[in-house]
């Protein structure tokens, strides 16, 4: 693991600013942190409730370590 993702948080605020978002609602933060952190994740909600940020930071955040 690179130095860049020993830290979730920087992580996650790393793909935040690639997708142009300023922040994640806190169910969102939790999944993604969940993620990152190498946990497996269900993530069941409604259509139109913000599921979409949480799939699409991740390319970003792996794109860090490189």
């Amino acid at each position: 693991m690179s130095r860049a993702m020993e830290n979730v948080e920087d992580a996650l605020d790393f793909g935040l600013r690639k997708l142009g978002y300023s922040q994640l609602r806190v169910g969102q933060r939790k999944v993604v942190q969940a993620y990152l952190s190498g946990r497996d994740v269900f993530f069941r909600s409604p259509t139109g409730s913000g599921k979409s940020p949480c799939f699409e930071i991740a390319p970003f955040v792996f794109e860090m370590r490189e």
